[in-house]
């Protein structure tokens, strides 16, 4: 894009950044590494840019992304501003299924991505984090307390 459609961040820009994006949001290309890494310097770069690119840059690299970008992902998770998008990439942590990666979902448990981090935990299925869960069986949010319902019947004592 920075090479074909040079200059400031336009309207027509944006759209051919997302439909980049979305041609790379396909399970078939999981595992391409040099698709990983376009979309991994978008999700970085997109962050301060406004409009949905961001959005999908995420999504797309939750899909794309295998257990061996655990790391990679983690990473970006920590680097991310609170305000940008992290759903889809804590949701990715429950493809992982390792201690780590729960640890990880728990430190988002308490953050307005407590949604994502109960999705995650029920799709791992995690072990040992009921008293956790618990709490937001009584959240605002009803989103949440149907999340931490469903967690605290499915997931083992």
């Amino acid at each position: 894009l920075e090479e074909r459609i040079p200059g400031p961040e336009t309207d027509h820009r944006q759209a051919v950044r997302i439909g980049l994006i979305r041609g790379l949001d396909d399970i078939a290309v999981r595992g391409n590494r040099r698709a990983f890494d376009a979309l991994l310097a978008e999700a970085r770069r997109a962050a301060p840019r406004p409009g949905p690119s961001v959005d999908y840059a995420h999504y797309a690299l939750a899909r794309i992304a295998t257990v061996k970008d655990f790391p990679t992902i983690a990473a970006l998770l920590e680097q991310l501003p609170l305000d940008a998008p992290h759903g889809e990439l804590i949701e990715y942590m429950a493809r992982v299924k390792t201690p780590e990666a729960q640890r990880t979902v728990l430190r988002w448990l308490d953050t307005k991505w407590r949604w994502s981090a109960l999705r995650a935990l029920i799709a791992m299925k995690a072990t040992g984090v009921r008293d956790r869960v618990a709490p937001y069986v009584n959240d605002a949010d009803p989103d949440v307390r149907k999340y931490a319902k469903r967690a605290l019947a499915r997931l083992p004592e």
